[in-house]
Parts: structure tokens; C-alpha cells; sequence
């Protein structure tokens, strides 16, 4: 109730004071009253707004929220001197140290000697909040490419595969095995009016650092996607010790190409039973959707049982699958397919490249466009073919010169 003065008028204070209390308590009884799953979202909506201002608060623009989880949030941002960035906001307890330390080894090189790579940019602490600033992706994940079950044609599954196959010897070559390799892993970014687009290796939440590079086996614990798991590590009692080495990639990839290939596994991938019984069963059958024979070779290849006499990385990229001339009477191949957050309309896939000499030790900020010279010996080893529009000699995979 309104309260009077001593002079007779209106206190507008008390007032004001009553019916925030009044909206403290009705906020209360509405959260009070939530489902579980409505107060979840509460929750989650609450921490969202928090890491928001958080970040508007050190002279970031936030844009919009492009991921969440239970590790908190990753938003897309504006700073005056990073450009467009992305800005990841967890809690102190889900700070990886071994993560970060493990970003810190992938960004010893320039960006241009593989492009392949998500690279952490800087961290710090805010509180019980770490804010961690890495380049931005603005086409999603392969996995929301795979999942708009757009047929891929094999010269873009050959040119994916390669640029995830650079990126992962690249990682190996620095004693590391990702141990999470998966389609909402592989990130794809198209630099701005560059029409292509770039995918790049990402969450190094669960791997594994060797202590020798020339080691061949290691002691590892069962981590990663069960789907992508390879048998080494998913078969046998769960207490026993494991190994295995960079080679659980190399499985965990021929998972990843086969479902982009077929939009299917050679299980079923909610069971674990199921992939556990065809792991045992060590049978690899072919599908009828796969008609590439070089593609089919180099996947089971990769889907050895036997981990020795899996294929390697580096090796993978001189198989002929990717080094035999392309006949130059078929047509290039587009995809048509719309990718979130933009719309691609061909999708153009950036081939691996060289160091460049005059980019070289000069520091490249995410979002800036960066010419890179091409490797002549290393690009697929295509056919050329005359460009419809200007008559210009491209290679074959290109969707446009």
C-alpha cells in the first residue's frame, strides 16, 4: 500500500520498493513451479545472458550465440582489433588446461602452414568464468552439411578428405592424437568474397599427448564417440589396459567418410551393441552407394581391423584415390545445398596449399582474406579442364575458376 508523509503527499518509493518484492515473488512461484526441462532452460537462458554481458563488458560486440552445451557457450563477437571472432565462456572447473596447452603446440607454426587447424587466439580469467577467443567459422559444422542429405559428388569427398587428412598430419606430426575425430568436429569456414570453403579440425578437448614422437603405442583411457571408436580401443574388457596410437584417427575419419559417403554406418550407431558386434565381427562390406573403387581401397584401408596394418595419415595422402589422373571428359562437380549460418550455392572447397614466402612471419588476423600459392605437385594431380564462363584452363574438382 501506498504510505503518506508527514506533509501528506505519496511516498512513490515504497511503492516502487513493494512491487519490485512483488516481482522478486512472483519470479520465485514461476521457477518454483517449472518442470525439470523448462528449468533447465531457465537456467541455461540465465548463464547465457551472464557470459553475454561478460563479454560486452570487455569491449566485445556480441552478434549471436553459435553453440552451447554443458560447458557453457560459444558466441560469434566483434572486437576493434580482432575482427570477427569467436569467444567461448566456461566455468573455471570445465577449463582444460591440457587443451589449451595442446592449442598452444598447433599455433607454434603460421595459420599457412595448414589451414586446417581451429587455433585458439588467447584466454583469460574473469572470476570463475574463462574466456577463450579462437578463429570464427561461419558455414557450421560437415555435420549439418551431412545431415541436409545433399549427395556429395567424390571430387568434393575427395578434396574434404584430403584437407582433414593435412590437418591430421599435421597433429601427428606434433606428437598428438585427437581421439574425437567427428563430423561436428570438423568445422567449415568460407573466408569472406572468397566463395570456397575451408574445414578445419576443432575440440582437442580429449587428446592424447605422446612423450616421444616415434612412439607407436600408447596407454589410453576410453575416450571419445563411441560410433567412432576404433576396435582396439571399444573391444575387450573395459577395465583392461588399452593402446593404440595416431591410428585411432585414421579409424575414427573412415567412420566420418563413410556415413558422408552413404549417409549411413556399417552399424547402428545408437547400439552399442551393434557396434560392438560388427568391431568382432571384423567384416567390412561394401555398400552398393559407394561405386568409387580408388575411394572404396582407401576405406578399408583406414577401417583395418588390425591397427598395425592400418594406414597412416601421411600416407593416406599418397594413395591413388587422391594422386590418379581424373578422366577429363566428366563434368565438375556443384553442390547446391544451404549451409547455416550463409548459402552456399557451389561449394567450393579450398585445396590444401604451401607456405607462402611473402605471408610468411606476418601475423593473420581471423576473417582477413590471405592469398596462398598453390602446390602444382600437390593438387590431386587433376586433370585440367576448360572453365564454362571465361575458357580458362581450372582443375577438375573446382566448382568455378
Amino acid at each position: 500500500p501506498k504510505k503518506k508523509k508527514e506533509d501528506g503527499s505519496q511516498s512513490t518509493t515504497n511503492l516502487a520498493l513493494n512491487q519490485d518484492q512483488k516481482l522478486g515473488k512472483v519470479t520465485f512461484w514461476i521457477v518454483f513451479m517449472m518442470d525439470d526441462q523448462h528449468l533447465e532452460e531457465y537456467f541455461r537462458l540465465q548463464l547465457q545472458l551472464e557470459h553475454q554481458q561478460l563479454l560486452q563488458s570487455q569491449g566485445f560486440t556480441v552478434l549471436k550465440l553459435i553453440g552451447h552445451g554443458s560447458f557453457g557457450n560459444v558466441f560469434k563477437v566483434h572486437h576493434p582489433e580482432l575482427g570477427e571472432v569467436a569467444a567461448k565462456v566456461i566455468n573455471l572447473e570445465n577449463f582444460d588446461e591440457n587443451e589449451w596447452n595442446t592449442a598452444g603446440r598447433l599455433s607454434e607454426d603460421p595459420p599457412e602452414k595448414c589451414p586446417f587447424v581451429i587455433r585458439n587466439i588467447i584466454a583469460n580469467r574473469f572470476g570463475e568464468n574463462i574466456v577463450i577467443i579462437l578463429e570464427y567459422y561461419n558455414c557450421g559444422s560437415l555435420q549439418d552439411l551431412i545431415k541436409s542429405n545433399v549427395d556429395i559428388p567424390i571430387p568434393t569427398v575427395r578434396v574434404i578428405m584430403r584437407q582433414i587428412l593435412e590437418g591430421l598430419s599435421f597433429i601427428h606430426s606434433k606428437g598428438l592424437v585427437h581421439r574425437d575425430i567427428k563430423a561436428a568436429n570438423i568445422l567449415l569456414h568460407s573466408p569472406i568474397g572468397s566463395g570456397r570453403i575451408i574445414a578445419k579440425i576443432a575440440d582437442f578437448g580429449e587428446v592424447k599427448v605422446k612423450t616421444q614422437l616415434d612412439e607407436s603405442s600408447l596407454l589410453m583411457s576410453i575416450r571419445g564417440t563411441p560410433p567412432y571408436m576404433p576396435p582396439e580401443i571399444k573391444l575387450g574388457n573395459q577395465n583392461d589396459p588399452k593402446y593404440s596410437s595416431s591410428l585411432f584417427d585414421i579409424w575414427s575419419l573412415g567412420i566420418l567418410i563413410y556415413w558422408m559417403t552413404t549417409h549411413s554406418y556399417p552399424f547402428n550407431p545408437n547400439s552399442d551393441s551393434s557396434i560392438i558386434q560388427f568391431l568382432a565381427n571384423r567384416v567390412l562390406t561394401r555398400p552398393s552407394s559407394i561405386t568409387d573403387d580408388l575411394l572404396w581401397d582407401l576405406l578399408v584401408k583406414m577401417l583395418c581391423f588390425d591397427r598395425i596394418k592400418r594406414i597412416s595419415a601421411s600416407d593416406a595422402l599418397n594413395h591413388p584415390f587422391f594422386t590418379v589422373l581424373i578422366p577429363a571428359n566428366l563434368k565438375p562437380a556443384i553442390i547446391s545445398a544451404n549451409i547455416q549460418p550463409i548459402q552456399i550455392q557451389q561449394l567450393d572447397i579450398v585445396q590444401p596449399t604451401i607456405e607462402n614466402p611473402q605471408t610468411k612471419g606476418n601475423i593473420i588476423r581471423p576473417g582477413e582474406e590471405v592469398e596462398f600459392s598453390q602446390d602444382n605437385n600437390k593438387v590431386d594431380n587433376e586433370e585440367k579442364i576448360p572453365c564454362n564462363q571465361c575458357g580458362k584452363q581450372i582443375p577438375f574438382s573446382s566448382a568455378k575458376c
